[in-house]
């Protein structure tokens, strides 16, 4: 198979495409190496070369490669963009392996380590985090780059077995440099190859295996739809940039693509903890239809908190630009918002989530979710909380049905907040309603590096990011409310003696950073 002896156990997974010739010129690998998609007996191996040719890779148990326990070999094409992925598939459950990379004329890649998960049960520490603008200014100063490098190099010092970098892992529509958006495969492929140029983000990725899925940036901000699915949002997004920008992320990313180009997935790690890898752009619905029903003649925006139970709305209507608070928002807004037929994972995910939370067998079910499932109550439209209806039903299963050690780990609103993803939170008279004890928790942490929250609350309403920041503390309950942190992450403990789940939002610095807030407990 693609040119690997038959006696080793070795799947390339290589784009069908007209054979390129193979040059014997020395190429490199400056964009690192990554691994992905680890089961006790697979891994995904990732590496891009500058140049068409041939690439062998080497397994081995070792850091010296004395023991080398599987190799194969895979075209390097331009079709792909020079990436390769080998999928190696007869390891040893509970073991780290090191691998690396060959290119034509003997350069090697730089080495790569990941473990497997066991087979029995073992505790896991794993580190989350999304949201990585890495363009280059044109001066060279004023963008994100170092925050990136600074949560990288912690991350990397967790000494952490499994990485989630989820979503908005480009920044394709990026407004410091110009061209202000990616529309072509090209300019979509060199946004990841912008990223790679940080170096402790390449030590990141070839220092832990990945679990990674798409948001919205790596297409177009707040994109919804897929073609064939459904319509597009915003205005002006066409099938050939979601086509594009999907293609350049499956291929800058070490993942198994399903059925159809499929990126939703389960992963087990041994028999404590399974993640579910949930795409939330492809099927979802448009927001366009809650947009324009809650459209606010007064500000020529959308209303910027509809839910939110009247008695709070009027308590903030005296803030700049918000007198409208005082009203209800515009009739058929909230219908807009519940209405039953919009959704955000499309039926063939919601059912498939949903069987598989039922029946999973791990102590912890960690949901990898790309925006928030809590209720914040402010500018709802791109969040789970734009599709109520939807948001409801999967909450009330996973409490009717007693699906316990559930945790929502998010990212996309730039800050860290945590709090359980309640059915309801706030009642009709604006008191707290929620009952944490029956509901999963959400933690939602980042950025590596991009505008944080407070920024973004400020574009909207002036001013207004102290009284988000404290609403969510005190009305919302949240035991952890930051949504001024320029660079964060989250690091999640599992202790399998104890059957206890810690998550403890950290920012970067010297050692393994400092922690936010006091850890979120969840109990098996």
């Amino acid at each position: 198979m693609g040119g690997v002896p038959a006696p080793l156990a070795i799947a390339l997974l290589v784009c069908l495409a007209i054979v390129q010739p193979v040059s014997a010129a020395p190429v490199t690998f400056r964009d690192g190496v990554a691994s992905g998609d680890i089961t006790k007996h697979s891994a995904v191996l990732w590496t891009r070369s500058t140049g068409a040719g041939r690439v062998t890779v080497e397994v081995a148990s070792d850091r010296r490669f004395a023991d080398v326990v599987e190799s194969g070999a895979a075209n390097a094409r331009a079709t792909r963009a020079f990436t390769v992925e080998i999928e190696a598939r007869s390891l040893r459950p509970g073991e780290s392996y090191y691998y690396r990379f060959f290119g034509p004329g003997g350069t090697h890649s730089p080495v790569g380590v990941f473990e497997t998960p066991p087979a029995a049960e073992e505790n896991l520490r794993f580190v989350y985090s999304g949201d990585s603008d890495g363009t280059v200014t044109p001066e060279g100063t004023a963008n994100y780059r170092d925050e990136i490098a600074a949560v990288s190099r912690t991350m990397r010092r967790e000494a952490a077995d499994v990485f989630v970098y989820l979503g908005d892992t480009i920044y394709s529509d990026s407004g410091l440099a110009a061209p202000t958006k990616a529309a072509l495969l090209g300019e979509y492929r060199a946004k990841y190859r912008e990223v790679r140029t940080i170096q402790a983000f390449r030590r990141l990725l070839a220092s832990a295996s990945l679990v990674t899925q798409w948001d919205d940036h790596e297409v177009r901000n707040d994109y919804a739809g897929n073609p064939g699915t459904a319509p597009f949002a915003p205005a002006g997004v066409t099938p050939e940039e979601v086509v594009a920008g999907q293609q350049a992320f499956r291929e800058y990313s070490p993942i198994e693509v399903g059925p159809g180009g499929r990126t939703y997935r389960r992963l087990k790690w041994g028999p404590d903890l399974e993640f579910f890898v949930l795409d939330e752009r492809s099927y979802r619905s448009t927001p366009l239809p809650a947009l324009q029903a809650c459209f606010q003649a007064e500000t020529g925006q959308p209303d910027v908190a509809p839910t939110l139970p009247q008695p709070v709305r009027s308590s903030f209507s005296n803030g700049t630009g918000l007198a409208y608070l005082s009203s209800p928002p515009p009739a058929g807004c909230k219908e807009a918002i519940d209405d039953s037929s919009r959704t955000m994972l499309g039926p063939e995910q919601e059912g498939w989530l949903k069987a598989g939370l039922q029946t999973s067998k791990a102590t912890f079910k960690v949901i990898v979710n790309e925006v928030p499932i809590q209720e914040l109550y402010a500018n709802p439209y791109d969040r789970w909380e734009g599709y109520a209806a939807e948001r409801r039903e999967l909450l009330t299963f996973i409490r009717d049905g007693g699906i316990t050690g559930v945790l929502f780990a998010t990212t996309d609103t730039h800050a860290t907040i945590a709090n359980p993803a309640c059915v309801t939170t706030l009642g009709s008279d604006g008191t707290y309603a929620c009952d944490p004890d029956t509901a999963p928790w959400e933690v939602v942490a980042g950025p590596m590096g991009t505008k944080h929250f407070s920024d973004e609350v400020n574009e909207v309403v002036p001013g207004a990011a102290p009284l988000v920041e404290g609403f969510i503390q005190s009305f919302l309950h949240s035991p952890c409310a930051l949504i001024d942190e320029p660079a964060a992450y989250a690091l999640v403990k599992l202790n399998a003696n104890q059957d206890t789940m810690r998550i403890v939002p950290k920012r970067p610095g010297p050692g393994r950073g400092t922690a936010l807030c006091a850890p979120i407990v969840i109990q098996g």
